[in-house]
C-alpha cells in the first residue's frame, strides 16, 4: 500500500500522477482550441510519402505510429502536451510556481504554436523536443542528462533544416554553464550522432543525394509568374 512506502518514494509517485494529470488537462485544452491551420499544408505530402527535399525523421515516426494503429494527430497533441508540461515543470523548478504556471498559460493559450499538433507536418514534434530540450537543460541533476540532451538535440536537427543551427546554439548556450564538459562531450556524442546516423541510413536508403526544397520553391515561382 502507498502508506506503507518510504515518504519520499510516495511522493514520487504523487508527482507523477500529478504530472500525467496536467498533461491530460493541457491535451484537452488543445483538443478544444481553435485549429487555425488546416490538417492538411501544400508540403504534408513531402513528409507522408518522403520526399528527397525533406528530413526523414518525421516520416519515419508516421510509419511507426500506424504500425501501432494509432492515430497521428491525436499523438502529436498529447506529445506536444507532455512536453509543455515537462518545460513549464522545468521553469517553475528553476525560476519558481509562479513563472512556471505564467509560461504554461502564455504557451497553452497561443493557438497558432498549438495548431501544429493538428497538422501533418514535423513542426509539432520539432517544438516538442524543443520544449523537452530546453526543459532538461533547465534541470539541474538528472540521470542521463547529457546522452538525452544529445538525443533531443540530434532529434531537433534531424526534423528540420532550421533545426541544424538552434541545436547548436542551444548546446553551445548549455555549455557555458555546464561544469563537467569532457563527460558531456562524451555522452552527448553518442546521442547526438545516433539520431543522425539513423536519420541518414532512413534517407539514404531511399535517395542518392538530398535536394533542397528552396530550389523547388524558387522553380515552382518562376514557373507560376511565366503564366505557363
Amino acid at each position: 500500500m502507498i502508506f506503507n512506502m518510504p515518504k519520499n518514494l510516495s511522493l514520487s509517485y504523487i508527482n507523477i500522477i500529478l504530472f500525467f494529470f496536467l498533461s491530460l488537462i493541457a491535451y484537452l485544452i488543445i483538443s478544444f482550441s481553435p485549429q487555425i491551420l488546416g490538417t492538411y499544408q501544400p508540403d504534408s505530402n513531402d513528409f507522408v510519402e518522403a520526399s528527397d527535399t525533406r528530413k526523414h525523421l518525421y516520416p519515419f515516426i508516421i510509419k511507426v505510429i500506424e504500425k501501432f494503429n494509432l492515430n497521428l494527430l491525436q499523438f502529436q497533441k498529447l506529445f506536444l502536451s507532455i512536453s509543455i508540461i515537462f518545460f513549464c515543470y522545468s521553469i517553475s523548478v528553476r525560476h519558481g510556481l509562479k513563472i512556471g504556471l505564467a509560461c504554461f498559460f502564455l504557451v497553452i493559450f497561443n493557438f497558432y504554436y498549438t495548431s501544429f499538433s493538428k497538422v501533418i507536418l514535423a513542426e509539432s514534434f520539432f517544438f516538442s523536443m524543443i520544449n523537452f530540450l530546453v526543459g532538461l537543460i533547465l534541470l539541474k541533476k538528472m540521470n542521463y542528462k547529457f546522452f538525452l540532451i544529445g538525443v533531443l538535440a540530434g532529434s531537433i536537427f534531424s526534423l528540420k533544416m532550421s533545426g541544424i543551427f538552434l541545436s547548436i546554439i542551444l548546446v553551445i548556450f548549455y555549455l557555458i554553464f555546464v561544469h563537467e564538459k569532457e563527460k558531456f562531450f562524451l555522452t552527448f556524442t553518442v546521442g547526438f550522432f545516433l539520431i543522425i546516423l539513423c536519420e541518414n541510413y532512413l534517407f539514404y536508403s531511399k535517395f542518392n543525394t538530398r535536394n533542397s526544397v528552396f530550389y523547388n520553391t524558387v522553380v515552382g515561382k518562376l514557373y507560376f509568374l511565366s503564366g505557363k
